[in-house]
C-alpha cells in the first residue's frame, strides 16, 4: 500500500473507530453487546487482538456508511453544483479562459466543466491538491455525522439533555462543520486552479 493509500485508510478508519469509541464511553446500546466487546457487561468475551481487529473492521464499515450518507446529501442539496458556480463567480477570468480552452461555451452546466478538468487531472497528471482536499475533505464530513447521530442517540435513548458533554460535542460538531466547508471549497477550487496552472493557459490582455 502507497503513501495515499495508508492516508486514506487511516480518514476511513478513524471517525467510524471514534463514533465507536463514544458510543462505548457514554453505554449507548448496552444491549448490543456486540458493540462494547471490551465491557463487563457484554455476555461473552473475545481475544484481546481479535476485539481489536473487529473494533477496526466496524469503524472502517462505518467510515463507508458516512461516506453515503455525505454523497447522499451532496446530491440531495446539489451541494457540488452549488459549490462549483461559487467558484466560477470567485475566478470568472480563469474559468472563461479555461472554458474557451476546452472548446465549450459559458452555458455549458459549470459542474460538468469541472469534472471534465478533475478527469484531466486524474488521468494525465498528479492530482495532489485535489486529492488532498477531497480526502480532508471526506475526514470532516464523516467525523460531523458521527458526532451528529451520536448527539441524537444520546438526546433519544440516555435522555440526557444538553448537559456539559453534549456542549462540548455541538462545539466539536460546528467545527468539523467549518472544516468540512473550507476543504469541500478548497477541492473545486484546486482543480481549478491546478488545471488552469498545468495547461499552461495564458491570460489575455
Amino acid at each position: 500500500m502507497n503513501a495515499d493509500g495508508i492516508i486514506e485508510f487511516f480518514y476511513n478508519i478513524v471517525p467510524g473507530s471514534l463514533f465507536i469509541i463514544l458510543l462505548r464511553q457514554y453505554k449507548i446500546f448496552d444491549a448490543f453487546a456486540f458493540l462494547f466487546l471490551n465491557s463487563s457487561k457484554a455476555p461473552f468475551s473475545l481475544d484481546p487482538a481479535l476485539a481489536i481487529f473487529t473494533d477496526v473492521a466496524l469503524g472502517l464499515f462505518l467510515g463507508f456508511v458516512f461516506q453515503g450518507i455525505t454523497k447522499f446529501a451532496r446530491d440531495v442539496f446539489s451541494l457540488n453544483a452549488k459549490i462549483t458556480e461559487k467558484i466560477k463567480l470567485d475566478n470568472p477570468k480563469e474559468y472563461s479562459l479555461i472554458v474557451a480552452e476546452i472548446g465549450l461555451t459559458e452555458e455549458y452546466p459549470t459542474l460538468k466543466v469541472f469534472y471534465l478538468m478533475d478527469s484531466f487531472l486524474r488521468g494525465n497528471h498528479p492530482a495532489f491538491l485535489p486529492t488532498h482536499f477531497s480526502s480532508r475533505f471526506a475526514f470532516w464530513a464523516n467525523v460531523l455525522i458521527a458526532i451528529s447521530i451520536l448527539i441524537i442517540l444520546r438526546l433519544a435513548i440516555k435522555h440526557t439533555g444538553f448537559d456539559n458533554d453534549n456542549i462540548l460535542l455541538v462545539i466539536f460538531g460546528v467545527f468539523s462543520w467549518d472544516m468540512a466547508k473550507r476543504h469541500f471549497s478548497g477541492y473545486y477550487d484546486s482543480i481549478l486552479k491546478s488545471y488552469f496552472m498545468l495547461k499552461g493557459i495564458k491570460y489575455k490582455k
